[in-house]
């Protein structure tokens, strides 16, 4: 009996959330008032690639020389 009860309430939930994934995604927000329709930095030399960047990914690199370093050989 207690199996019942959990097959239908296990249907009877995935029939309740389909319509849920039915829904279509929400439609774009609208551009700001008085620009044209491309993104505010195009072409892409105002990507955010700076020295932080470079910075980060030396501390990385050096981070994970210092690891492999630092473990024990087994001889």
């Amino acid at each position: 009996m207690r199996e019942k009860i959990v097959i239908a309430f296990i249907v009877l939930a995935g029939m309740f959330s389909l319509p849920i994934l039915a829904q279509g995604p929400p439609p774009p927000p609208p551009p700001p008032v008085g620009s044209d329709s491309e993104p505010p930095c195009w072409p892409p030399p105002c990507i955010p690639v700076n020295q932080g960047v470079v910075l980060l990914l030396l501390a990385g690199t050096a981070y994970g020389l210092y690891s492999v370093r630092s473990i024990p050989h087994k001889e």
